[in-house]
Parts: C-alpha cells; sequence; structure tokens
C-alpha cells in the first residue's frame, strides 16, 4: 500500500497548477491584469515582444477563458497554451512600465509609472488620522503621501506582496504607539482644555481573492491610558472598512464596500461639515455600498450605485443621529490613456424615519461631470463640479432650500518619489444641529507639502481654510452664523528600519465665529513610533 500511495502523492505533487481566471481591472490606480491559479506556481516569467509584453506561468489551463475585456492602456489580452505552461500575451499602447506581483495563488501585473501613494501606511498616514480627531483638517479626508518606506517595487521586477500568506489570504499585522499633549475643546463649552495621554494601535488588514475577484478588509483598535477625562481614557476607538470587487464576466464588475467606526475623538467620523467640535460624546458610524460598472467594449461605460450611512450619538453629544441614503447613476469615457470622464446624477435624503432632527429631513438631487487620473503630466486625481438642488422643508426661514454649487477636487502633483503637493478642496453642504438650520454649506482648501530631505528624512507641511455659512438667523445674533477655520501643521519622520519608523508632528487651529462662544484656539503635539509585524516586500 506504501508504494502506490506514494506515487499517487508524488504526482498530485508533480500536477501543475490550473489557471482558473484572467481579467483586466484597475489596481492600486493602475491598469492591470490578474491571473489566479489553483496553486502557487513554481516558475514564472514577464518579459516584453514588441509592444506586447508576455507572462509565461508554469500551469495549466483546463478550458477555454473567452474572450477578456482589455481597459486602456491595453489593446488585447489573450491566453493561450504552450510547450511549457500557459502564456498571457498582453498588447499595448506603445512602451508603457509595468511590474509583476505575486500574491500566493494571485499574480498581478500593473501598467504605468506608480502614482503616489495617498494613504500609506507609514509615519503620514497615522498622524493625519489622530489629527482629523483632535482636530480634523479643512476639506476633505487628506493624507500625507508616502515617505522611503511605501515605496513600490522596481519595474518589471517579479515581487512577492508584502504580509504573511496563508495560502489565498495575506495578513499584514503592525502597531503604533503615540504620546499626545493636546488642547482641545471636549466638554460642555468650546474652551480648550489640555489633554495628555499615550495611544497604543493595533492594526491587521488582509486580502484574499474571491473567484476571479478581490477581498480586502482592515481593522484598528485606539486604546488610550493617561488621559485626566475618564470619557476619553475608557472609551477605545474601532475601525473597520472591507471592500469586495467582482467581475461577473467579460463585461461587469460588481463591487461592495463598509465602513465602520465606534469612539469618541474622531469627530470627522460623525460631521464631515466640523460643526461639531465640543461636547463629546461616543458615537457609532457604519455606512455600506454597492455598485455594478458595465463596460461596453468600447470608450465608454455605465456605472451604478447606492449606498447607506447611519450615524448614533450618545444623547448628551452635540451632534444628532441621522441616515443619509445614496443613489447615483453615471456614464463614463476614457478620453486619454490615464484619464477618465464622467457625467453623473446623484439622489440623496435624509428620511424623518432616519433623524431626531425635523429640521435636516431633506431631499437632493445633483448633475455633475468629473475628471479622474492623470489630469496633467504627473499630475493625478480627480475633480468635480456640479449643480445641487437641496431641499429641507422643516428647517428654519431662510434654510428650507439650497441650489447652487457642489464640487469636489483632490489633485496631487509629483515631483520625485518623496517629494509630493497635494491640494483639496470642496464645497458643498452637510447636515446641521445648530438651532435652526439643517444644513450648513462648507468651503475648503488644504495643500499639503511632503519633501524628501538629507539623512532619509520626510518633512510634511500643511496649511487650510474652512468657513462655514449657515442660513437660518441665529436667535442670538439675529442674523445668521459664520464660523471661519484656519490651520497649520508641520512635522518631521524617518523610517528607523524597513520594519519601523518615527514621526513627530505639530498642528495648530484657530476657529473664529460671529457668535463668541464658538471662537476657539486649539493645538496638537504627537511623538509617534510605529512597527510592521511582518515581512517588507521585496525583490526576487
Amino acid at each position: 500500500m506504501i508504494g502506490p500511495l506514494a506515487v499517487l502523492l508524488l504526482g498530485a505533487a508533480a500536477e501543475k497548477p490550473a489557471v482558473v481566471s484572467v481579467h483586466a481591472q484597475t489596481v492600486d490606480r493602475r491598469p492591470a491584469v490578474e491571473v489566479v491559479t489553483t496553486s502557487a506556481p513554481v516558475r514564472v516569467g514577464l518579459a516584453r515582444a514588441g509592444t506586447d509584453v508576455v507572462l509565461t506561468l508554469d500551469a495549466r489551463l483546463p478550458r477555454d477563458l473567452g474572450p477578456i475585456t482589455p481597459i486602456p492602456p491595453l489593446r488585447a489580452i489573450d491566453v493561450r497554451r504552450t510547450a511549457a505552461g500557459v502564456a498571457v500575451r498582453m498588447r499595448l499602447d506603445g512602451e508603457v512600465p509595468y511590474e509583476v506581483r505575486r500574491q500566493g495563488t494571485l499574480l498581478t501585473v500593473l501598467f504605468g509609472a506608480e502614482p503616489p501613494a495617498e494613504t500609506p501606511s507609514e509615519p503620514g498616514a497615522d498622524v493625519q488620522a489622530l489629527y482629523r480627531g483632535l482636530m480634523p483638517a479643512p476639506g476633505a479626508e487628506s493624507s500625507a503621501a508616502g515617505d522611503e518606506g511605501s515605496r513600490g517595487p522596481e519595474r518589471g521586477h517579479l515581487d512577492e506582496a508584502e504580509g504573511f500568506h496563508f495560502g489565498l489570504l495575506t495578513l499584514r499585522p503592525s502597531v503604533s504607539g503615540l504620546y499626545v499633549d493636546a488642547e482641545s475643546a471636549l466638554l460642555e463649552t468650546a474652551e480648550p482644555l489640555p489633554n495628555r495621554y499615550y495611544e497604543i494601535r493595533p492594526r491587521l488588514a488582509g486580502e484574499l481573492p474571491v473567484r476571479t475577484g478581490r477581498l480586502q478588509a482592515d481593522y484598528e483598535a485606539r486604546m488610550r491610558r493617561g488621559s485626566s477625562f475618564a470619557l476619553v481614557e475608557d472609551t477605545t476607538t474601532h475601525i473597520a472598512n472591507a471592500s469586495l470587487e467582482l467581475p461577473l464576466g467579460p463585461s461587469i464588475v460588481a463591487r461592495g464596500g463598509g465602513h465602520f467606526a465606534r469612539g469618541l475623538l474622531e469627530t470627522t467620523e460623525v460631521d464631515p461639515g466640523r460643526e461639531y467640535f465640543f461636547r463629546l460624546g461616543r458615537y457609532t458610524r457604519y455606512d455600506v455600498s454597492g455598485g455594478l460598472r458595465v463596460r461596453t467594449g468600447g470608450r465608454l461605460d455605465l456605472d451604478l450605485a447606492g449606498g447607506l450611512y447611519r450615524v448614533d450619538v450618545a444623547e448628551d453629544a452635540g451632534f444628532f443621529d441621522h441616515e443619509i441614503r445614496t443613489a447615483s447613476a453615471g456614464v463614463g469615457v476614457e478620453i486619454g490613456p490615464r484619464v477618465r470622464a464622467v457625467l453623473g446624477y446623484g439622489y440623496e435624503e435624509i428620511p424623518g424615519a432616519g433623524t431626531e432632527r425635523a429640521e435636516a429631513r431633506m431631499q437632493a438631487h445633483a448633475g455633475s461631470i468629473s475628471l479622474q487620473g492623470e489630469i496633467l503630466p504627473l499630475v493625478t486625481g480627480f475633480v468635480t463640479a456640479g449643480y445641487r438642488d437641496q431641499r429641507n422643508p422643516g428647517a428654519g426661514e431662510g434654510g428650507t432650500r439650497y441650489t447652487g454649487l457642489h464640487a469636489s477636487a483632490r489633485v496631487l502633483k509629483e515631483f520625485s518619489r518623496s517629494t509630493t503637493l497635494a491640494v483639496t478642496a470642496g464645497h458643498g453642504t452637510s447636515p446641521s444641529g445648530f438651532e435652526g438650520n439643517g444644513f450648513l454649506v462648507a468651503r475648503s482648501v488644504l495643500g499639503e507639502l511632503n519633501l524628501a530631505l538629507p539623512l532619509s528624512f520626510l518633512a510634511h507641511a500643511a496649511a487650510g481654510y474652512h468657513r462655514n455659512d449657515y442660513r437660518v438667523p441665529s436667535a442670538q445674533i439675529g442674523r445668521p452664523r459664520q464660523d471661519r477655520i484656519t490651520s497649520w501643521a508641520g512635522g518631521l519622520g524617518r523610517s528607523l528600519t524597513d520594519w519601523a519608523f518615527a514621526r513627530a508632528d505639530y498642528r495648530y487651529e484657530r476657529r473664529e465665529s460671529n457668535l463668541d462662544q464658538f471662537d476657539t484656539d486649539s493645538h496638537a503635539l504627537s511623538v509617534q513610533v510605529g512597527v510592521r509585524l511582518y515581512r517588507p516586500r521585496v525583490g526576487p
């Protein structure tokens, strides 16, 4: 029995992996071709042949995969059996840089120059997230650009994705510690109060191929000790995210996502309009979304999406429970190798049953046009502008309707791999809990510079302006409230090893209002050390 069993085991071990699927999609903001196999292939090759890039695998092709829809700059994708295994031939529009990443049974060929990182796992991101909690930054959510530790691999190399691999599953655990010395509003009034504490942040991120798609998720806890405020020390923040992209055929891609947050200090989780900054209370937020993108086989595509956003806050907090439902449709067109334009329509509502404030109940319709991708050479991001018609029938006189501009933009200019300039701007409405207002009109702009310095240091500097205008006259002064927020920040960080980094940052913010009780100054000093508990990405 032992002899035949050994022969069977050796035969099974020698069997080549099978190619399950090949499809094109966008990965890390770059065009990509993903190849999924039943087990990790032993030998993988990548070579350029004229205008083609050919990926060869020591694998089997048990069935014809049919036509594979390309995306620019890809013109065609052909999968064939060869004497040595399987060849995936990808035809391109001219000379385009490329790289391959190996992640268990998933092989990803990425095309084009690597875009500057917008949400790195190294110094900038954690500190910026901390600031958005203590004193939220003006404008849309933003983060510092990447540093030396967050760079991608060199072009043309075969790289193993970062993390621990357990079959198809990849996990990336990390932990960071911070010391925070801040002065900001926490209690019943806007008067800033000193608050010093230590914070530990364990984090786990992972991803898993699902059929021909990919599931990504992450979780982070923020535990604080040493604060003189029991509410701060006793409230652990929990933040979790999940996303799934799943091709349903050669021309349809389904996607879904979710976000969960529970905590105290992260006020922009509750109110991105930045009205809520004192009388803090525990909150729970979740939002889920889903959509379909239908490719026509040409330059046009159709995008449909919907979402649900819900916030619940403590009864004694300075904001209110509410629910936002959204639906959108857009027609996209590729107007260049890496630029996409979208003509879209959106519907949004806060139902009466979804909020405790009658003033906040609303319905809104909006039309917009946007550009996404590489807007100019070495300038990536998005720019969206449109017209919005919003009605809040339960609000006070003067605040029942908004008609006008709604716009948002984030553009990032890359001067070098470690020197970038990002500008984020926005103009739109946000729910309000102040007196008889159902909404406020927020305008903001934020500039962030990341600069490589000698001795591998990275400097970060930011300056921002945020303005909130209300519509309903305040009972105190007989005219609508107006708030103006100016801020600046500076920081210095450095990778200590491939596994660790250290960073120190300072931020100052000034809020001026025509209601004196909302005038306030805040600041925060943060010192952070982080360690990732997995092997960094390396070459072959």
